[in-house]
C-alpha cells in the first residue's frame, strides 16, 4: 500500500506585509513528526496552511498526491485539532460527536458504529453521557482527537494538544497520538520539548518562520555533541555566565549554581562537557539561526 506522504516547497506566507513563513522546504512521511518552535516561530500558520484555513501566497504544497489548492480534497484527507479547539458544552460526549458526524456528511447508517468505535479508541466509552463542560482538559482534548477521525484522515495535525495538561495526561495523550501514527501521518506542533522527544523520530524546527532543523532525533542530538557544558559557579558569576552563553539548566547549590549551557567553542579550563539532550540540541540551532540573522544571513 502506497504511503502517505506531505511535499512543501518554496512555502512563504504574509499577513499583509509582514512575511511569516520563509521559504519552506519540506517532506513529511508517514508516522510521527515534531514541529518544534517557540510560541510565535510560525508553527501554526504552517499547521493551517495545511488545512487551507490560510491560502497559499508562493509556493507548492502536494498531501497524498493533492494539490493545496483544491481544498475541498484537502479537506477530506486531513483531520485537525487545533489550539483553541471547543465544542458544544452544553451536548454530551456522545451527542457532540453525531451532530459533528451529521455535519461532516457521514452516511447516517454509519454514524453509530463510528461514533462508538472512536470513543472506544481515545478512552471515552464511560464518560460519553458527561457533558463536555464538565470535562478535564486531557478528556476535551482526547474528543478533539475523536473528532478529528470521524472521515478517517490519512493525515492528522494537532496544535500545543498537550499544553495544560498534568504529567499523567499528557502522558497518556502522547501514547495515543503514536498508535494512531502507525497507519497514517502525524503531525505534532509544540514548543513542548519532551513531547517531541517522547514521540517523535522525525523532526523540524522553526524559528520566526524559517525552518532551521530538519532531521532525525538522532542526528540533532549528534550535531549538539561537544557543545553541552556544565560548570559550577558562584551566585556573584552567574550573570557573566548567562549574559555570555545560552543557558539550558540551572541548580541552585546554597551560594553556588550549577550551569548548564551551550557553547560553540570550548568556554573555560573549568567547564566539563556532559552528553547533550534534545533541549540542548533545540536551543543551539535556535541560537546560531538568531547569530546568522543578525549578521545578515541565514543557517
Amino acid at each position: 500500500m502506497k504511503q502517505v506522504e506531505i511535499n512543501v516547497r518554496g512555502l512563504n506566507q504574509f499577513y499583509g506585509k509582514k512575511q511569516v513563513l520563509h521559504n519552506v522546504d519540506l517532506q513529511i512521511n508517514q508516522g510521527m513528526f515534531g514541529l518544534l518552535g517557540r510560541n510565535g516561530a510560525g508553527k501554526t500558520t504552517f499547521m493551517k496552511t495545511l488545512v487551507t484555513l490560510i491560502p497559499v501566497t508562493q509556493g507548492e504544497v502536494i498531501i497524498d498526491g493533492v494539490s493545496i489548492h483544491d481544498p475541498r480534497k484537502i479537506r477530506g484527507i486531513i483531520g485537525y485539532l487545533p489550539q483553541d479547539f471547543t465544542m458544544y458544552a452544553s451536548m454530551t460526549i456522545k451527542e457532540s460527536m453525531e451532530y459533528l458526524a451529521l455535519l461532516s456528511d457521514l452516511p447516517p447508517k454509519v454514524i453509530k458504529d463510528r461514533v462508538k468505535t472512536l470513543l472506544d479508541q481515545v478512552n471515552l466509552t464511560d464518560h460519553q453521557r458527561k457533558k463536555v463542560k464538565a470535562l478535564s482538559g486531557g478528556m476535551k482534548r482526547r474528543l478533539g482527537i475523536a473528532q478529528a477521525l470521524l472521515h478517517d484522515p490519512k493525515v492528522l495535525i494537532v496544535d500545543e494538544p498537550t499544553a495544560g495538561l498534568d504529567p499523567e495526561e499528557r502522558i497518556r495523550f502522547r501514547n495515543l497520538l503514536s498508535e494512531l501514527a502507525e497507519n497514517r501521518v502525524v503531525i505534532l506542533s509544540t514548543h513542548i520539548v519532551g513531547d517531541i522527544e517522547a514521540t517523535c523520530e522525525h523532526i523540524a524546527i522553526m524559528n520566526e518562520g524559517h525552518l532551521v532543523y530538519n532531521g532525525t532525533v538522532a542526528n540533532l542530538l549528534h550535531s549538539a555533541e561537544g557543545k553541552v557544558y556544565s560548570v559550577l559557579v558562584s551566585k556573584d558569576e552567574l550573570p557573566m555566565w548567562k549574559q555570555r552563553y545560552v543557558m539550558t539548566g540551572m541548580l541552585m547549590q546554597g551560594n553556588q549554581c550549577q550551569v548548564r549551557f551551550v557553547s560553540e567553542t570550548v568556554p573555560s579550563d573549568e567547564a566539563r562537557l556532559v552528553e547533550p539532550n534534545i533541549e540542548d540540541a533545540y536551543l543551539l540551532y535556535i541560537h546560531r539561526h538568531q547569530h546568522a540573522a543578525s549578521r545578515g544571513g541565514f543557517v
